[in-house]
């Protein structure tokens, strides 16, 4: 009976069975090339009994492909191979015009090609997209080309690309086939149906990757050393922070990073239409994300935007439609109805919190619900809604229409509006009476009003003013974008308010900026979906990974070391 050595110690246990490995794949080496050689290469049959041809295609940088084809020699496969993986009008020779044939061992025969442009052989179609950090390349083959029901029945096609660069990510009718690393790749394909075979790599381009990481060390070296820019370097560091952990779940579903940051920069940069889609994008986030800083100042927590901007919208739509004035009259007349309606409606939070000390979290919350009910009932009455089976408004007539800057598209001086209400509120923060004492509810209510300020009036105000931005935000979306009330159009906007205002702690000017990389994220991502595959849900994550470090900034500190 053999007895095996017993070792109490682990790191001479694992040392004992290292070496029982190395010794026994040593002893299988020589079988195992016994085998590889003992296959004979006519052996371009698999399990199933079906005939392999072979197809070799190896890239150039340039974009030139050689192409090899190792096929049965029988006169009719090679003819299909001839048309099906070089060209309907290809024929065996040495000509320019010509396919190389030349016949190797056990009946097989190669064919071979080189194209100046790859694209000149069958089923190939270069793709090249410029994404700023990336030269992104994709290779589409088609298989079949050439329809030939006996042949395609019997054959698996196994292509096999060398390509000048790591492969990305391959795909089959654009589902992802299973992973591969290098510049190296092989596929089978059974020939009995039509498909599409995708192969995407690309080149990085050194600056502009290089000029990312030496922006981020520079915000960390600077966040390291001084306090006295905190303000600005903590929500940068969230913002990198956030990046790199997009960065691994891009690289965990198999997907490159710069590829999709470079997507996302040109999708909201790319082109003059790209950049306005930006703005207006960040436009009503300016609104709802200056609501919400204001109510923090005050202490108040208002969730209630979403709610408070569709209120702001359907007074508008209604204000819009039923008032036939001069545009000078119209347009004012609109915003202050939707000011009012929406203002008065967040006023009812800032009450229920004085008088019944009922949380504003939980009054907005309710709210938002009420007003879910009651917009959708009055947007069914005949008096507001228009014909066609859309639950939405008629349609503001022309003079209550905010003008665009652009005749083509939708920015319009709703964006300055929105900047000029963030600087007024900053003024009325931060250089009043009134918003000083607004802040110091905020700060100690009990202070506060020892020492005389009245607490319940700050914060009815507050929540007052508060609706009032979100309100206007659901102005300037139905009089400069949709022109009319539908609930659905809505979607978002209050809760993303409240992530720009928390990246910036509540600061009326850095409204404006976190609502520009917000728009940014949005406007990019969806490009970046569109172009290469990746899940717009990507920028969902790196919204909450932002939230979660402003949050918790100290988290950040620790990660970095950071001074306190």
């Amino acid at each position: 009976m053999l007895k095996f050595p017993y070792y109490k110690n682990a790191g001479a246990r694992l040392s004992y069975a290292l070496k029982a490995i190395i010794i026994l794949a040593l002893a299988a080496a020589p079988f195992l090339c016994l085998f590889i050689q003992a296959r004979p290469l006519s052996a371009q049959t698999n399990a199933a009994g079906k005939t392999v041809i072979t197809v070799k295609s190896k890239i150039s940088a340039e974009g030139a492909m050689h192409r090899e084809v190792i096929t049965p020699g029988d006169a009719k496969t090679v003819e299909f191979s001839i048309r099906e993986f070089f060209g309907e009008n290809l024929r065996p020779g040495t000509g320019e015009n010509s396919v190389l044939e030349e016949k190797i061992d056990n009946g097989l025969v190669k064919l071979s090609k080189n194209f100046e442009d790859a694209e000149e052989c069958a089923g190939i179609l270069m793709v090249e997209k410029d994404f700023y950090f990336t030269a992104r390349q994709q290779i589409k083959q088609s298989i079949p080309q050439y329809y030939d029901r006996e042949i395609m029945d019997s054959v698996i096609a196994r292509f096999e690309f060398e390509l000048p660069s790591p492969v990305i990510k391959i795909q089959r009718d654009k589902k992802n086939l299973s992973r591969q690393f290098g510049s190296f790749t092989v596929n089978e394909f059974v020939l009995n149906a039509q498909s599409n075979m995708d192969l995407f790599y690309q080149f990085n381009n050194i600056w502009p990757v290089s000029a990312v990481f030496i922006i981020f060390a520079a915000i960390f070296a600077a966040a390291k050393f001084s306090r006295r820019l905190d303000f600005i370097l903590l929500p940068l560091l969230a913002i990198a922070i956030a990046f790199l952990f997009a960065a691994i779940v891009i690289l965990a579903i198999g997907e490159s990073p710069f590829a999709a940051l470079g997507a996302i920069v040109t999708g909201a940069f790319g082109s003059k239409t790209a950049a306005l889609n930006l703005l207006l994008s960040a436009t009503p986030l300016i609104f709802t994300g200056l609501a919400v800083a204001f109510a923090f100042n005050c202490g108040l927590f208002n969730i209630g935007g979403e709610s408070q901007l569709m209120i702001g919208a359907f007074a508008a739509a209604a204000f819009g439609y039923y008032i036939n004035v001069s545009s000078f009259v119209h347009v004012p007349l609109v915003i202050l109805a939707a000011v009012i309606s929406a203002g008065l409606f967040a006023a009812i939070a800032g009450w229920l919190k004085t008088r019944f000390d009922i949380h504003e979290v939980i009054s907005t919350i309710m709210l938002n619900y009420a007003a879910y009910a009651l917009l959708g009932y009055l947007v069914l009455l005949p008096c507001f809604k228009e014909n066609g089976p859309n639950p939405q408004t008629k349609q503001i007539l022309s003079s209550a229409v905010l003008a665009p800057f652009f005749h083509r598209h939708a920015l319009n001086y709703g964006l300055i509006i929105a900047i000029l209400a963030a600087l007024f509120i900053w003024l009325l923060l931060y250089k009043t009476t009134t918003g000083f004492n607004i802040r110091a509810v905020g700060l100690n209510a009990a202070a506060a009003e020892y020492s005389g300020v009245s607490v319940s009036k700050m914060m009815i105000f507050a929540m007052f003013v508060s609706g009032a931005l979100a309100g206007l935000g659901g102005a300037e979306r139905v009089m400069g974008v949709f022109s009319k009330y539908n609930s659905t159009a809505f979607v978002g906007y209050g809760f993303d308010g409240i992530a720009v205002a928390l990246l910036v702690n509540n600061n009326p000017i850095g409204v404006i900026f976190s609502a520009l990389l917000f728009g940014f994220l949005k406007t990019g991502g969806a490009f970046m979906n569109r172009e290469i595959g990746i899940p717009v849900e990507l920028v969902i994550i790196i919204q909450a990974v932002i939230i979660f470090f402003m949050a918790a900034d100290r988290i950040v500190k620790n990660i970095l070391k950071l001074k306190d």
